[in-house]
């Protein structure tokens, strides 16, 4: 069990060897520091329901930024935050792993997470065509740099169908395709994808190809 010292261990109550609630009363300065020890367990379940707004901005701020770790429900719900809805029902905010307490507070964090969420998904707009450019490849010559998809995007990216990965591509500032990069194993991302929407794999082409023109 992780140690996290006195400071921490008055605001937080360990539920069981694989959650930890957090209390509000911590404060920002320990928090970033309870991240730092956490995050990058990609089992443990970090519970910030009771934490106000401010707080689950800098939480969500620190996700972002640190896309070498993913942990469970900061991951499930920075999907939530760019992800696109028609609506979101009421019991959507009551489940337990959902941070949000409402609609209200979900837009405000975006809004005050205006510019890191444009950084945010400008760079996943980049990992999304790279990944419809790369889903071919297997084998790779000395002379190409291939890179490997950030914990982060590997997470997000297969928890969603191709369709909704579209969708939050639609959304995003302009890219060039000339900035899309070859990724490692990138078809396994996308058959994950494309088992989940159904969509067939000619679509992928055109949409890469349709993307190059606009993009350039």
């Amino acid at each position: 069990m992780l140690e996290f010292g006195e400071n921490i261990d008055k605001h937080i109550q360990i539920i069981n060897e694989e959650k930890i609630k957090v209390s509000n009363s911590i404060s920002e300065d320990d928090l970033i520091s309870f991240l730092d020890l956490t995050t990058k367990n990609e089992k443990l379940l970090l519970d910030f329901k009771d934490l106000d707004e401010n707080k689950l901005v800098s939480v969500f701020k620190y996700a972002m930024k640190h896309t070498d770790r993913s942990s469970p429900l900061i991951t499930l719900n920075l999907f939530n935050l760019i992800k696109t809805y028609n609506n979101l029902e009421d019991s959507f905010f009551t489940s337990e792993d959902i941070y949000f307490k409402d609609t209200v507070q979900l837009v405000d964090i975006k809004v005050e997470l205006d510019v890191e969420l444009k950084d945010f998904l400008r760079e996943f707009s980049v990992y999304f065509l790279s990944l419809i450019k790369s889903f071919n490849k297997i084998t790779y010559s000395p002379l190409e740099t291939v890179e490997t998809l950030p914990t982060l995007y590997q997470v997000l990216f297969s928890m969603m169908d191709f369709g909704t990965a579209a969708g939050i591509f639609a959304t995003a500032p302009d890219i060039s395709t000339t900035e899309c990069l070859q990724i490692k194993n990138a078809y396994q991302f996308m058959n994950l994808m494309l088992i989940k929407s159904g969509m067939a794999i000619n679509f992928l082409a055109n949409f890469y190809d349709k993307g190059k023109t606009n993009g350039d």
